[in-house]
């Protein structure tokens, strides 16, 4: 799903309800500074938890040595955070 059908799905989702008349350019700006603050307090090292649904956060893989898989010489790989999501319980439980 991308962006574009995640805002129209969710205007959608907003009539018939007490947001009824919520356009989709502000369904847009919601979901983007939503977004924009869940990048934000990752990549300042946080966690960002979502009840229901899961945590986004970040983890540090430590550096390493891998091997080169064509010529099968040894090439050092550095360590590096990496953004991570963990789906929570009832998250997974919808997935079954």
């Amino acid at each position: 799903m991308t962006k574009k059908e995640l805002v129209a799905k969710v205007a959608a989702a907003c009539h018939g309800t007490e947001a009824h008349g919520i356009t989709a350019g502000a369904v847009e700006d919601v979901i983007t500074a939503t977004l924009g603050v869940i990048k934000d307090v990752v990549y300042c090292g946080g966690e960002v938890t979502l009840r229901g649904f899961g945590t986004f956060g970040h983890k540090n893989r430590k550096a390493k040595t891998a091997r080169n898989i064509s010529t099968g010489e040894p090439v050092h790989v550095p360590a590096r955070a990496v953004v991570s999501f963990k789906p929570s319980a009832d998250f997974n439980v919808a997935q079954d």
